[in-house]
């Protein structure tokens, strides 16, 4: 488990400056600092949150994607093929989708299609991904706009109170307590009393 999140923030933020002005054309290391950097957010993102060191409010907020679905489910994107996703995708039917950062995360973890869009300067402008269970169904677009917004979003979220129900297991983590929580301080009563020795 993660004691502290702050060393991972801070690098994460520092290779996210790094990353948003390369030139990803014709440079092999920097696709590999590109896809490294993505991939390892993910799952940053994904170990942070198991280790209940991000806030609610990070877990609630919503990021903007757009799903395009298969042309024929029944005809599988197998790995000799992945790259080529206008064969397996409707880009004609395109929808807008609005999914939690702890999805993005997941995908991007198990995903099986990964290719970064670029735009003419060779920057980055975007992701697109599915894992190996949604790719029967979908490939996503996730805007890079978006994606260092998770990211930026992420590296700020700072837990400044929790509460924990033993009896039913809820655990709440707050960014930005409610009024009442800040009020109520420690109850040092309601701690479990110490083992016997």
């Amino acid at each position: 488990m993660l004691e502290d999140s702050s060393p991972y923030k801070r690098q994460l933020r520092r290779d996210l400056g790094a990353v948003r002005n390369t030139d990803l054309i014709d440079d092999d290391r920097a696709w590999l600092r590109f896809e490294r950097f993505v991939f390892w957010s993910a799952f940053v993102i994904r170990k942070l949150a198991e280790a209940k060191k991000l806030s609610d409010e990070f877990e609630g907020e919503r990021f903007k994607i757009t799903r395009h679905p298969a042309t024929d489910p029944d005809r599988l994107q197998d790995h000799m093929n992945a790259h080529r996703v206008e064969r397996h995708y409707d880009f004609a039917k395109s929808e807008p989708r609005t999914v939690d950062p702890l999805w993005i995360a997941s995908q991007l973890v198990h995903s099986f299609s990964f290719l970064p869009e670029i735009d003419d300067a060779g920057h980055p402008a975007g992701l697109y991904f599915n894992s190996d269970r949604s790719r029967r169904t979908s490939l996503f677009h996730l805007p890079w706009g978006e994606f260092e917004r998770l990211i930026l979003l992420m590296c700020d979220d700072d837990i400044a109170a929790m509460r924990f129900n033993r009896i039913t297991g809820e655990l709440r983590k707050w960014r930005d307590p409610p009024q009442e929580i800040m009020e109520e301080g420690l109850d040092l009563s309601q701690e479990e009393p110490p083992l016997p020795s």
